[in-house]
C-alpha cells in the first residue's frame, strides 16, 4: 500500500472514530438531559451553541478558509510565515471574540429578551460568556490541526469534550441544577481549548513570533466573508424567530440529526 494512501486511510479513521465515540456519548447525554431538564432549560443548549457560532463569525472575516487553503502548503515551505499567519488570525478572531463576549456579558438581559424571549435567564447568559472565548481558542485551533494534518490531536480534543459533558457536566447538573449546566459547558469548553494549546505548542509558541500582513491576509479572506454569514444564518434562522419552545425543538432535532445522520 502507497505510504500516502496508508496515512490518507490512517487519518480517516481516527476521524471517524472520535466522530462514532462522541456520538454515542452524545446518546446518553441526550436521554440524561431529556430526563433531567425541563424545557425551559434545555433551550439553553442551542442558545450557548448559537452564541460560540457567534463568537467566531462576525470577526472572522472569512480567514478560516484562508488558514485551510494557505496554511499545508505554508507549515511545509515556510514555517515562520506560516506562524506569523496564526498569529495574526488568532489576534484579529480571538479580539473579536473577546469583543464579543464582553458585549453577551453586559448586555445579557437583551440577549437574554432576544433568543428566549425573557430577562429571567440574564445571569445564565452571562455565565455562558465566560466560556465564548474559550470555543473561540478551539475554533482556530481546530482550523490549524486539520491544516497541520494532526488529526489524531483533533479525534483527543472531540473525546475530551465528549467525556467531559457525560461527566463533569452531568454531575454539575446532578449538584447544582441548571447552573451546573452552565458551569460545566464553560468547564469544558476552557479545558478543550488549553488541550487545543498545548497541542500546538511547538507552532504558536516560538520566541521568533512576528506579523503577517494583515491588510493582505484580509484582502484574501473577505470574499469568503459573506458567505460564512449567509451560512450561519440559513442554519439559525428559524432559532432567531422563535422563543423558548421553538429553541428547544431545535435542539431534539439538531443533536437527532447530528447524531444519526452526520
Amino acid at each position: 500500500m502507497a505510504p500516502k494512501l496508508k496515512k490518507s486511510i490512517i487519518n480517516v479513521s481516527q476521524l471517524v472514530s472520535g466522530d462514532i465515540f462522541a456520538k454515542l456519548i452524545g446518546m446518553f447525554v441526550l436521554v440524561f438531559y431529556v430526563r433531567y431538564l425541563p424545557k425551559e432549560y434545555l433551550a439553553l443548549l442551542p442558545v450557548y451553541g448559537i452564541l460560540t457560532g457567534m463568537s467566531t463569525l462576525i470577526f472572522s472575516f472569512g480567514i478560516f478558509p484562508t488558514l485551510v487553503r494557505s496554511l499545508p502548503s505554508m507549515l511545509k515551505e515556510n514555517l515562520d510565515e506560516a506562524r506569523a499567519m496564526i498569529f495574526t488570525s488568532s489576534i484579529i478572531i480571538l479580539g473579536g471574540a473577546g469583543v464579543f463576549a464582553s458585549s453577551v456579558f453586559f448586555l445579557s438581559e437583551n440577549v437574554s429578551e432576544i433568543l428566549l424571549k425573557s430577562h429571567a435567564h440574564s445571569n445564565l447568559i452571562k455565565g455562558m460568556s465566560v466560556g465564548l472565548f474559550a470555543a473561540g481558542i478551539i475554533r482556530v485551533s481546530d482550523y490549524v490541526l486539520w491544516s497541520s494534518s494532526r488529526f489524531s490531536r483533533m479525534t483527543i480534543i472531540k473525546m475530551t469534550n465528549a467525556l467531559m459533558t457525560a461527566l463533569i457536566t452531568v454531575s454539575l447538573v446532578l449538584i447544582l441544577g441548571v447552573k451546573g449546566l452552565i458551569l460545566g459547558m464553560v468547564i469544558r469548553d476552557i479545558t478543550c481549548a488549553f488541550l487545543s494549546l498545548f497541542f500546538l505548542k511547538d507552532i504558536i509558541f516560538t520566541k521568533s513570533l512576528r506579523l503577517y500582513p494583515a491588510r493582505k491576509l484580509l484582502k484574501d479572506s473577505f470574499p469568503f466573508y459573506m458567505e460564512a454569514y449567509l451560512f450561519y444564518f440559513k442554519n439559525q434562522k428559524t432559532t432567531r424567530r422563535g422563543g423558548i419552545n421553538l429553541l428547544t425543538i431545535y435542539y431534539y432535532l439538531f443533536l437527532s440529526i447530528f447524531i444519526f445522520t452526520k
